[in-house]
């Protein structure tokens, strides 16, 4: 071996020695590995979660969430919308525009609503435990 073969061996190796050790000091290395994804992986926290009322549509629909979170419908249309769902007991009133209805999901199940002015809107809110 040369010298100057030598030379360009010897720069090599401290190349990437040098760039080994940057790499090692990097923000985020040697921390520890994140666990498998859960099923609920993707779901935001219980907490609060929206449907937005436009074109004549629930969006988005289904909406997933977890137990304990409150969902709020803002109506965005120019027109009159309700939420209606199959218990008697859980309806909105009439939301004009820019009005809101909230409902806190207790517990898991799938829950689907209409709007009674207009009954081929439809949507479904998932619960999951």
């Amino acid at each position: 071996m040369t010298s100057r073969s030598g030379a360009t061996l010897w720069l090599v190796a401290l190349g990437a020695a040098a760039a080994l050790a940057l790499t090692a000091c990097a923000p985020g290395r040697g921390q520890a590995t994140a666990a498998p994804a859960s099923p609920d992986a993707g779901l935001p926290p219980a907490g609060a979660a929206s449907v937005s009322i436009v074109n004549f549509k629930f969006d988005p629909t289904p909406l997933v969430v977890k137990a304990g979170t409150t969902v709020a419908w803002t109506n965005r249309d120019g027109i009159a919308h309700t939420v209606d769902f199959s218990s008697p007991d859980l309806h909105s009133s009439v939301l004009n525009q820019s009005d809101r209805f909230t409902y806190t999901f207790a517990g898991p199940g799938s829950y689907a609503y209409i709007c009674r002015i207009h009954p081929f809107m439809h949507g479904t809110v998932v619960v999951n435990a």
